[in-house]
């Protein structure tokens, strides 16, 4: 072969080569979502797509984030846990032990301790928050899942595709949907809603509850008789019991394996051949 035509060939080899690394790379960090390390110290995670908006944080070298979608040069990310983010105290009861239920639904989170400062996210009603610090009016929480930032993207390198930690904590904040803190819906203190009833018949009735616990798969179940079940949890193959209650919630753990918790409905007990129970809990089984 003469050598020039010897040496055309191998510059076409290297740059055909370079030129599929980088497509790799590039498709790597186009499937979103992925695991980035911020490349330098003090890299700072924002409110919004600008440096207009709020410092809300900072990124040490090394430090992963998972990006979720990209914009004008900016990546958006789930916020790490040394971000500040706000939200105001008349929605959050306050639980002891430095945590709050959600008294609202879409309650904003916020970069700052004011309704001027930018929007990072929103809660639902019944999720759980832990307290950073209390101020006057405000609440700084612990960065929760659904509040984002945005780093510029020149300072985040690509690092892995592997996200399953954040698909988990995914499926946590629906466990948090799913259970409604026992003492939400008002404002009321926990210790007078736990001592408002002095009715002995109710305390009674209260006590001969039957509360039923199972692990095992939601699949779908035809309701015949009008009773509202929709969905029955079975292990090995063999119905363990009916379930009630949150059903358009169960539909989303279809074909998963989970546990739940609940009081059994008496009134059907003769009707099936196994219990049927008034969801209370439910969790998703990792």
């Amino acid at each position: 072969m003469p050598r020039i035509a010897f040496h055309s060939l191998f510059l076409f080899l290297i740059l055909h080569v370079s030129l599929a690394k980088n497509d790799v790379a590039f498709a790597g960090e186009q499937a979103f979502p992925f695991r980035a390390e911020a490349i330098e110290d003090q890299v700072n995670v924002r409110a919004g797509q600008s440096t207009n908006f709020e410092v809300i944080g900072q990124l040490k070298k090394g430090e992963e984030v998972f990006v979720l979608e990209k914009g004008y040069g900016w990546y958006k990310v789930q916020l790490p846990a040394s971000a500040k983010s706000y939200v105001h105290k008349e929605y959050i009861q306050f639980l002891g032990q430095d945590a709050g239920g959600v008294l609202g639904d879409r309650i904003n989170v916020r970069a700052g301790a004011g309704t001027h400062y930018t929007i990072l996210g929103q809660l639902m009603k019944g999720e759980q928050i832990f307290i950073e610090e209390e101020l006057k009016e405000w609440y700084r929480i612990r960065p929760v899942l659904g509040s984002y930032g945005w780093v510029a993207e020149e300072y985040l390198a690509f690092k892995s595709e592997d996200v399953k930690e954040y698909q988990e904590a995914l499926a946590a904040k629906i466990f948090l949907d799913l259970e409604p803190l026992p003492s939400l819906g008002t404002a009321k203190n926990i210790t007078d809603e736990k001592t408002e009833s002095k009715d002995p018949k109710a305390t009674e009735e209260a006590e001969e509850e039957e509360i039923f616990y199972a692990v095992g798969y939601v699949e779908a179940y035809q309701d015949d008789e009008n009773d509202g079940i929709y969905y029955k949890i079975t292990a090995g193959g063999r119905p363990v019991c009916y379930v009630q209650g949150v059903n358009e919630m169960l539909g989303r753990f279809k074909n998963l394996r989970v546990s739940v918790e609940g009081k059994v409905n008496k009134n059907l007990r003769s009707k099936y051949a196994y219990p049927v129970i008034i969801v209370s809990k439910i969790r998703l089984m990792l």
